[in-house]
This record gives structure tokens, C-alpha cells and sequence, in this order.
């Protein structure tokens, strides 16, 4: 079992007890890092800015308390990685193959309405996860 640092603890410390439940289960197998849980009005503002997100403040999950949202990635992450569309869909594959073993739905920033078709996103996020609920194991 791998171990999670003091801020990625801090993140996912800020986020739904479900979403602890599977990144602690994750941290089973891999080595994980907690990049955001919730984000303040003002980072989310920021982040739209920059481009990071399609969401200004208080249209995102990451705005919520405890968050719903929480960005995610497999340490170590290279550079080369982050331009990678198949390391992204093997990672969110996997947290959402968790998550629906534990009995969650996740909706990940590689397929946000969760039908499993990655050719009809416009915006691809591939740390990011959504708890949208639990469904009947």
C-alpha cells in the first residue's frame, strides 16, 4: 500500500467521504497524488482562466463542500504523459472500474457524460473524477 503525502491528504481530506473511500482503496495499488479537492471561488475563477476548466466558480463540483469533484494523477506523471491520450483513458479506466467495484458511479474528465464514446468530448480533463452517486451493487 502506498502512502499519501501531507497535501494530498489535505486534498482528499476535503472531498466526500466516497470519493476517500476509493482514492484510499486506489492507494492499494498505485502511487497516487491529490492535485485539488474543493477549490475556493477565487482558484476555480483561476483555473478557468488559465484553461484548466469549462467552469467558473460555483458551476464546478470542486466548489462544493465536502467536494464532489476531486483531480487525480498516478505518480510519477511525466510530461510525455500529460500529452498522452492512452495514459489518461488507462488511468480514469481504472479509477472508474474501482469505483464501480465499490459499488459508485464515477464520471470522469475523459468521458463526462459517462457513455463510454471518447470521440464525442470536446474538453478532456484526465485527473479529474466525479462522485455522482452509488447505484445498487
Amino acid at each position: 500500500m502506498y502512502s499519501y503525502g501531507e497535501t494530498s491528504q489535505a486534498n482528499l481530506g476535503s472531498c466526500h467521504t466516497r470519493l476517500q473511500d476509493l482514492f484510499m482503496e486506489a492507494a492499494k495499488y498505485r502511487n497516487i497524488s491529490i492535485t485539488c479537492g474543493h477549490r475556493s471561488d477565487e482558484d476555480q475563477d483561476q483555473a478557468f482562466e488559465d484553461g484548466t476548466t469549462t467552469k467558473q466558480a460555483g458551476e464546478s463540483d470542486h466548489n462544493v463542500l465536502p467536494s464532489l469533484a476531486v483531480d487525480a494523477i498516478p505518480f510519477p506523471t511525466t510530461q510525455e504523459d500529460w500529452e498522452n491520450r492512452e495514459y489518461w483513458v488507462e488511468w480514469s479506466s481504472w479509477i472508474k472500474g474501482l469505483g464501480s467495484g465499490m459499488g459508485m458511479i464515477i464520471r470522469s474528465g475523459f468521458d463526462w457524460d459517462n457513455d463510454y464514446d471518447l470521440d464525442d468530448q470536446s474538453f478532456f480533463d484526465g485527473p479529474h473524477f466525479e462522485y455522482e452517486g452509488e447505484f445498487d451493487a
